[in-house]
């Protein structure tokens, strides 16, 4: 969650073979897809959960990090979903 998955990202990369899966919810980091070999990441499915307000405050410049990263692990072979759950009106 949050910061945490800025981490969770980076043992995925670090240890694959340990990794089954990544849920991010509401990630407010990821590495720099540039900085990384994302073929490491190729086996590990990843889903990205959002919430609410993401139109607000820092989260817009939060997503595009993680959606940078989501499409380059998407590139490199990985699986990705996103899934949204804003808070209703």
């Amino acid at each position: 969650h949050s910061q945490g998955c800025n981490f969770a990202f980076q043992a995925a990369h670090n240890a694959p073979e340990r990794v089954a899966a990544i849920v991010a919810v509401e990630g407010s980091g990821a590495p720099d897809p540039a900085r990384l070999e994302m073929g490491r990441l190729r086996d590990i499915p990843i889903l990205y959960v959002w919430g609410d307000y993401l139109e607000q405050g820092p989260w817009p410049a939060f997503k595009r990090n993680v959606d940078r990263f989501m499409e380059a692990h998407r590139a490199a072979g990985g699986r990705g979903d996103g899934l949204a759950m804003p808070w209703p009106d």
